[in-house]
């Protein structure tokens, strides 16, 4: 989550967002306005149009926590190349759906 609000912060400096960007625009108003609050993860999926499995979600959440690829294996009871996999998916969906803004 820091990394959107310091993503926020450079975009904007670059006189604002392009119309394309709208719905990471809306994400990141909302961690702004709402950043003293437990966010939801889904709730930021919905906003951008953005979808992951639960799965990828629950692995995702504890990755952007600092959980290692083993805490988070032991955590969701799964391996570590489950783990792996899970986070390159999320990486895949996250560079198409870039290039789609693009």
């Amino acid at each position: 989550m820091v990394g959107l609000v310091g993503i926020s912060r450079d975009l904007g400096q670059r006189g604002g967002l392009e119309s394309q960007y709208e719905p990471l625009r809306l994400a990141l108003d909302y961690l702004n306005t709402h950043y003293a609050e437990n966010v939801r993860m889904q709730t930021l999926l919905d906003i951008t149009g953005f979808s992951l499995s639960k799965l990828e979600r629950d692995t995702l959440g504890l990755y952007l926590y600092g959980y290692s690829y083993q805490q988070i294996a032991d955590h969701l009871q799964i391996t570590t190349k489950s783990v792996d996999n899970a986070i390159q998916r999320v990486k895949k969906k996250l560079e198409a759906r870039l290039k789609e803004m693009r």
